[in-house]
């Protein structure tokens, strides 16, 4: 039955003190959140049979992007536009979970609230990043990295290091400054850019000048995996709840996550984030959109009708929030994230087109 739930061509084998079990599934959390039933697991090894075909047949740019799991990028998105992404490890007591792969929200969530310690991330290891960076220049002439906010994981580090280690100057490693989902649209940006075939310097100009100009928003609805953190006391967290204060974090031009705002109650959140999109697109334009949501479908997509009365302009995506992300914003969070136009670009274009 575990077989037909999950997957197929089942094989295990066994040694005096573990069993080593391989099967093709296309639901590799439940599958391991099933064996957690009745067995411990030491060591995950997932294997992407979609990514390993398109590089081998669908390969559509001579630029690879990649980005680490933390940028929330919707699956079909990874596919359809080549983007390549590492894992990123979260660690409960002896096991370790990969962001995406073994673990989902509705799984991390649930280790969360019975556990008094909240789980931690781990940035990949070194020997991991050069691996993969070697493999991919098999398939790509060059290799354009994102990663989430050096501020806030040290990936972009281990990124940095392998790639002064392998001393290619065909491979680029960008601090995007930002995470979840406002990290997501440069790379998704990056991305189209590549399948253009843009050259890869003009790539990384264009990316990092829309660093700046992109901007996330969180409503946090719980306070207490940040309490579970250690981030905050439980004192105030008791506040927080006795008069249903929401916080809305941020993160601030070098990277560092900043409380933007606080209401009292969801709905004062959502219309503040609100108020901020309209004013934002009103003034300078705003390029692209898109929400994420921990277990929060229902007010994603309010928070996205409402968007659209005020702007008339579509999100360019809604998603899931990344495991690790969803360790720290808590359940029932939900994140816009934007890259404004600027009153600039505009201005360069009507320059230009006037000449």
């Amino acid at each position: 039955n575990l077989v037909k739930n999950y997957g197929d061509s089942l094989v295990v084998g066994q040694s005096s003190k573990y069993y080593k079990v391989h099967i093709h599934t296309n639901d590799p959390s439940g599958f391991i959140n099933k064996i957690c039933e009745f067995a411990k697991v030491y060591e995950t090894k997932i294997e992407d049979m979609v990514n390993q075909f398109n590089l081998n047949h669908n390969k559509l740019a001579k630029i690879g992007i990649i980005t680490d799991s933390i940028a929330d990028i919707p699956k079909d998105l990874i596919d359809n536009n080549n983007i390549q992404v590492l894992p990123i490890s979260i660690k409960d007591g002896d096991m370790y979970y990969f962001d995406r792969l073994t673990v989902n929200n509705n799984t991390i969530i649930d280790i969360v609230n019975n556990s008094n310690e909240l789980p931690k991330s781990a940035s990949p290891s070194l020997v991991s990043v050069i691996n993969m960076i070697g493999n991919l220049k098999k398939y790509y002439e060059k290799l354009l990295i994102l990663t989430v906010s050096g501020k806030m994981s040290s990936t972009y580090n281990v990124f940095n290091t392998a790639v002064k280690r392998l001393n290619d100057k065909d491979i680029v490693v960008i601090d995007t400054k930002n995470n979840s989902v406002s990290q997501a649209l440069l790379v998704n940006k990056a991305s189209i850019l590549a399948l253009e075939n843009k050259e890869l310097n003009d790539i990384v100009e264009t990316i990092n000048k829309d660093i700046n100009k992109t901007k996330i928003l969180v409503h946090v609805d719980s306070l207490d995996n940040m309490v579970k953190g250690g981030r905050i006391k439980k004192g105030l967290n008791l506040f927080a709840k006795i008069v249903r204060l929401k916080p809305i974090v941020s993160i601030d031009n070098t990277g560092e996550g900043i409380v933007y705002a606080k209401s009292i109650g969801t709905k004062h959140n959502i219309n503040k984030i609100v108020k901020h999109i309209k004013k934002v697109f009103e003034k300078d334009g705003i390029e692209t959109y898109a929400i994420s949501h921990v277990n929060n479908l229902a007010l994603a997509e309010k928070l996205k009708t409402k968007i659209i009365n005020e702007i008339k302009m579509k999100p360019v995506f809604v998603t899931d929030t990344s495991s690790v992300v969803a360790l720290n914003a808590g359940n029932k969070a939900v994140a816009v994230a934007y890259i404004k136009k600027g009153w600039l670009d505009e201005l360069f274009i009507c320059i230009f087109n006037f000449i």
